[in-house]
C-alpha cells in the first residue's frame, strides 16, 4: 500500500493539474438576447449556445473531483463547435443593444478575480470567446488526464 501511494504521487508530479486555467470560470451568456440574426441563423440556433455555455458554467468548482472530470470535458466539447460555427457565421449577425458592445465575463487566475471582457465589434468579442473556450478546452482535458492517470496504478 504505501508503494502504491508513493507511484500515485510520482504520477501525480509528472502531470499536476493545470491550476491555471483550471480555476478559469466563466458566467452564463445569452446570446439570444445580445445578438441578432437574419434568417439563415434561426433564435433557437443562437439559443442552443446559449445553453451549452450555461452547461459547461454549471460544472464549475469541481476541478479535483475525478467521477466529475469527463462531463467537465463533455460540457465544453459541446460548447466550442457551437461557438465555432457561431463565429462563421458572424456576417449575418448584429450586436442587438445599443452600445455595441459584448460583455463576456471569464475569471481569470492571471489577472486576479473576475474580469469582464466588453468589446466593441461582434468581430471582436466572438473571437475573443472562440478563444478562451478553447484555452478551457484544453485544461479540462489535460485535467481529465491527470486525474485519471492519478486513479490508474502503473503496471
Amino acid at each position: 500500500q504505501h508503494t502504491l501511494s508513493r507511484v500515485r504521487q510520482e504520477r501525480s508530479a509528472m502531470l499536476p493539474l493545470f491550476d491555471f486555467a483550471g480555476e478559469l470560470e466563466t458566467e452564463p451568456f445569452v446570446f439570444e438576447d445580445e445578438i441578432k440574426s437574419n434568417e439563415s441563423l434561426p433564435f433557437e440556433a443562437l439559443r442552443t449556445v446559449s445553453t451549452a455555455r450555461r452547461d459547461m458554467h454549471s460544472t464549475r468548482g469541481e476541478i479535483r473531483d475525478p467521477a466529475k472530470a469527463p462531463e467537465r470535458t463533455r460540457a465544453c466539447e459541446a460548447y466550442v463547435p457551437l461557438i465555432e460555427s457561431l463565429c462563421s457565421k458572424k456576417d449575418n449577425l448584429q450586436i442587438s443593444n445599443r452600445s455595441g458592445v459584448l460583455k463576456f465575463k471569464w475569471s481569470s487566475p492571471l489577472e486576479g478575480g473576475d474580469v469582464m471582457y466588453k468589446l466593441k465589434g461582434l468581430d471582436r468579442a466572438l473571437e475573443q470567446e472562440r478563444g478562451m473556450a478553447w484555452m478551457l478546452l484544453a485544461a479540462r482535458i489535460r485535467d481529465e488526464a491527470a486525474l485519471a492517470g492519478g486513479q490508474c496504478p502503473r503496471a
